[in-house]
């Protein structure tokens, strides 16, 4: 998978280290022919596909190439619709002539199966809708970056480039026993009851509150 100037591109610009279509069944074909973006006028596509709120934006004279964004961990009971709102740092690719697209995903909280699941079928939407575009780009940032990085394994045909920004580049497995429990157990010893930590198991509950401190 190969790497271009874009890559640094998209670093500079975004690394910062954050209407229903009634759930649309995407088909499996995709469209083949690239779209004529010459004279195409600036195209706003919101909905919601199975379950997962999206935002496309496809500017005056797309150059043809798309970003796909994957943000990164919110905790469970945020509004989705709300991160589905205009992302004031993909401004700067709309202005350079790059379609974006973002999924808020169908669940918040450690998501990163139905991220993947969402950012393929966005990626099917936008082909099915807009056209198959000349180069696909994936960024993803935090929890997002493991989704860029699984989705690059699990879809490797399906894009041009990939960048993981401030990305969680490592399993979920190894994140949780490396990183999260052991600052769980030493905020448990310290300020005992804060967390309500069950010492024999790491609660749902006790993440969210974790993640919110």
């Amino acid at each position: 998978m190969r790497l271009s100037l874009l890559s640094l591109s998209l670093a500079t610009l975004l690394c910062a280290c954050g209407a229903d279509g009634g759930g649309a069944v995407i088909a499996e074909a995709e469209a083949t022919a690239t779209p004529d973006s010459s004279t195409r006028a600036p195209v706003l596509d919101t909905g919601s596909l199975q379950g997962a709120p999206y935002r496309i934006e496809i500017p005056a004279g797309w150059n043809g190439e798309l970003v796909l964004f994957a943000h990164g961990y919110y905790p469970e009971g945020t509004d989705s619709r709300a991160l589905n709102e205009a992302n004031p740092r993909l401004q700067p690719l709309l202005e350079q002539g790059f379609a974006v697209a973002a999924s808020a995903y169908s669940a918040q909280g450690w998501a990163v199966a139905e991220a993947q699941a969402d950012t393929e079928r966005l990626r099917r939407w936008f082909v099915q809708q807009h056209g198959t575009p000349r180069r696909t780009w994936l960024v993803g940032e935090s929890m997002g970056g493991l989704v860029a990085l699984a989705s690059a394994e699990q879809q490797p045909g399906a894009y041009d480039g990939v960048l993981s920004m401030c990305g969680l580049n490592t399993s979920a497995e190894e994140f949780f026993q490396q990183a999260v429990l052991p600052g769980l157990v030493a905020f448990d010893v310290l300020y005992p009851g804060v967390l309500l930590l069950d010492p024999t198991k790491v609660t749902r509950t006790a993440l969210q509150n974790a993640a919110s401190i």
